[in-house]
């Protein structure tokens, strides 16, 4: 019994817990702040300020935000995705590789497929960042128990954070 209501109270501390940071995580949104994980094109630098605190600004890389528009002139002219892709693999654009995948018991190793495809040209031109916005609460999760995230179809307020960062 005493391990079961111990079990119960820690269960709804959790809970407590979840709906604090969630607030915490909504009220940032509202307010502009916006997480921004590094995406092709850009990149994520810390700036000292004359104060001596750091900040973290976001900056165009050139050499990959060329192929970003080179993927939107393609795309604007009608020429599909795979196509694009094709091109991009065939001008020896490597693709990003944002981490090491490990199978089996032979350890970590690259994934096989580190080519350009349609998939992921269309995730270049389907992603608002690319235009200097922000969308927040893409995603979210439905309890504090679950694992996985699930796409935002409209459950909770989803927030458009306008000329974030350079287009």
């Amino acid at each position: 019994f005493i391990l079961t209501v111990l079990a119960a109270i820690a269960q709804e501390e959790s809970r407590s817990i979840s709906e604090n940071v969630k607030q915490t995580i909504q009220m940032r949104f509202s307010k502009g702040d916006v997480f921004f994980r590094q995406i092709y094109g850009y990149r994520i630098v810390k700036a000292v300020l004359s104060s001596g605190h750091s900040e973290k600004r976001i900056v165009i890389n050139q050499t990959e935000a060329n192929v970003v528009r080179f993927i939107y002139r393609r795309a604007l002219e009608g020429e599909k995705l795979s196509v694009i892709a094709r091109e991009l693999n065939q001008m020896l654009i490597p693709f990003p590789l944002l981490r090491e995948v490990q199978r089996g018991r032979k350890g970590p190793f690259s994934s096989p497929d580190r080519g350009w495809t349609g998939a992921r040209v269309r995730q270049i031109l389907t992603n608002e960042r690319y235009t200097g916005d922000a969308l927040c609460q893409k995603t979210f999760k439905k309890d504090f128990l679950s694992v996985y995230a699930e796409k935002n179809t409209g459950q909770v307020p989803q927030y458009l954070v306008k000329n974030h960062h350079p287009a």
